[in-house]
């Protein structure tokens, strides 16, 4: 059983892991996500001094969108 939450007032994923073995052991564990928004990121990287070249949405250079799994940046420092 998993069960997630999301807390946008913090940027906060909370996942609930419940596993329960053939042998009847039972795993539980939670995991915390600290998702960042695109603005987020890229402020960041340009405190620590950081140049973005380049921002895709996937590992094969498909465009960043809204609906992109993953935010895969290319930066230099300058």
């Amino acid at each position: 059983m998993v069960e997630r939450q999301f807390d946008r007032a913090t940027g906060r994923n909370l996942q609930r892991r419940i596993r329960i073995r053939k042998d009847g052991h039972r795993e539980e564990f939670s995991l915390f996500i600290r998702v960042y928004t695109v603005e987020e990121l890229a402020g960041m990287l340009r405190k620590a001094g950081l140049t973005i070249k380049k921002m895709y949405g996937s590992h094969n250079a498909d465009p960043l969108s809204a609906d992109s799994l993953r935010c895969i940046v290319v930066a230099d420092k300058s």
